[in-house]
């Protein structure tokens, strides 16, 4: 756990030295998951791996938070039309 936060804190960059692709991300973090190739990464592939865990996280959040469709028509219903915000 000490580890993750250092990770978290250490890398406060929002420029990743290379794009976030599945196959990056996984390679980080099967390397963050080896104690000793953990200690040989560099802070670049510290900064990368903490923006793939960021991607990570809001995809969650947004798969968790989606609204539905009669969510999405209710909201739409209420919303002022032309004619009322003309007035």
């Amino acid at each position: 756990m000490r580890s993750l936060a250092f990770l978290l804190f250490a890398a406060s960059s929002a420029v990743a030295s290379v794009p976030a692709t599945a196959d990056t991300c996984g390679n980080l973090a099967a390397k963050f998951a080896d104690e000793d190739k953990r200690d040989m990464m560099s802070v670049g592939e510290m900064d990368d791996l903490r923006l793939c865990v960021g991607e990570w996280m809001r995809d969650q959040v947004l798969q968790h938070n989606r609204p539905t469709n009669h969510e999405l028509s209710e909201a739409a219903a209420r919303l002022p039309t032309a004619q009322i915000i003309q007035k």
